[in-house]
């Protein structure tokens, strides 16, 4: 877990390394007020994940991370306490953007109603005072959140281009929120129409990614 506790150091997380079991255990016990999400590769054994998460306090988040283990050590990981996963081969910014999002989720407090998946899809905007391009960092079933310089208010409609690896996806967005100040400026988006046969390739693109980050099957 080398590799992956140098990525969230840099990414800016408070990040401890126990690279043994036992050495993650003692960890867990002498820093749990510190500790929000516990990160752990998906090749450990369930008995040392359930040992560790049970120094830890209930609301700290598990992800497990690594190559992905048959459906029967699945389950058992997620019986020992894991919630999530990132499968190899991934991207730093699918681990960064998994691990961002559950160490919100407690503090949340509801449930979305769609799962969103990390992204990095070039994309066009038209608001009604300028065409501009975007970045759409993070997608869903219904939604997205651009990366953009271009300017627009909450409740406007904008017309969208973005590239999914099959082709283009064009639609039409309202701006549900804005982002700027300290943080770099985005847009979350939710679609308002969208053509059915893109539709289509849209939710088959976000389930098949979320499959990406599940412990179960799907189904």
């Amino acid at each position: 877990m080398g590799r992956v506790a140098w990525i969230l150091l840099q990414a800016g997380f408070d990040t401890l390394h126990g690279p043994l079991p036992d050495e993650a255990w003692l960890l867990a016990r002498q820093e749990s007020r510190r500790i929000g999400l516990l990160v752990l590769p998906s090749a450990a054994d369930p008995e040392s994940i359930r040992k560790i998460v049970a120094a830890l306090p209930k609301a700290t988040r598990t992800l497990v991370v690594g190559p992905q283990p048959s459906s029967e050590a699945r389950d058992a990981l997620r019986a020992a306490g894991a919630q999530r996963a990132v499968w190899e081969p991934w991207e730093e910014p699918t681990l960064t953007f998994v691990v961002r999002e559950m160490l919100a989720a407690p503090r949340q407090g509801t449930t979305r109603k769609s799962v969103r998946v990390p992204v990095h899809f070039e994309a066009v905007l038209k608001s009604k005072n300028e065409q501009g391009a975007a970045q759409v960092s993070f997608l869903s079933e219904g939604g997205a959140f651009l990366e953009t310089e271009v300017e627009c208010s909450e409740g406007e409609e904008i017309d969208l281009e973005f590239w999914l690896p099959d082709g283009p996806i064009a639609a039409r967005a309202a701006v549900r929120s804005v982002r700027g100040g300290d943080e770099s400026p985005g847009l979350g988006i939710a679609f308002t129409r969208i053509g059915q046969a893109e539709a289509e390739r849209l939710v088959a693109f976000v389930r098949d990614r979320a499959e990406l980050l599940a412990l179960s099957d799907p189904g």
